[in-house]
């Protein structure tokens, strides 16, 4: 799972992030992934494989396991709220409960980002702690900075 992170550039993660909205900006109708598309399938996808590569890769580097298993479950409930609410009709029994289905994906986002960001404080002790929560929290800035900085970091260990 760590290679994912050392080999894929990271336009590649931003551009998959953000393919539902080039995609409804360009208007391009896409047919039958439309569902996979314009929901929140496609980016909260690629925002956990990012996260779990870089805490995969975070953890062999600095030889601990601390924090990482609950990270991975806190990233796949995480996945598994998301995906889940645009499908959320109406007529579901859960409807009523939206607005708190949405606040706990939030605090699941924000309590895996603040686990995520000791994890990686273990290996980039010297980044700003505020600017690395950052770029764990809001997947984009951490997909366009720290990803290139992981591939420096890992190239520099084996020379």
């Amino acid at each position: 799972m760590k290679q994912i992170i050392l080999k894929v550039p990271s336009i590649v993660f931003i551009l998959l992030i953000f393919t539902p909205l080039i995609l409804w900006y360009l208007g391009i109708d896409t047919g039958f992934f439309d569902i996979i598309l314009k929901t929140r399938v496609l980016p909260t996808l690629v925002a956990a494989i990012w996260s779990l590569s870089l805490i995969s890769y975070m953890s062999s580097e600095s030889k601990s396991d601390e924090y990482v298993m609950l990270a991975r479950i806190l990233i796949v409930c995480q996945v598994i709220i998301e995906i889940s609410i645009p499908y959320i009709t109406y007529d579901s029994p859960y409807y009523t409960w939206i607005i708190g289905i949405e606040l706990l994906g939030f605090g699941l986002i924000t309590l895996s980002a603040i686990i995520i960001t000791s994890i990686v404080r273990k290996v980039f002790y010297a980044r700003s702690l505020w600017f690395l929560f950052l770029e764990v929290w809001i997947i984009p800035i951490g997909a366009l900075t720290l990803t290139p900085d992981v591939q420096k970091w890992n190239k520099g260990d084996k020379k």
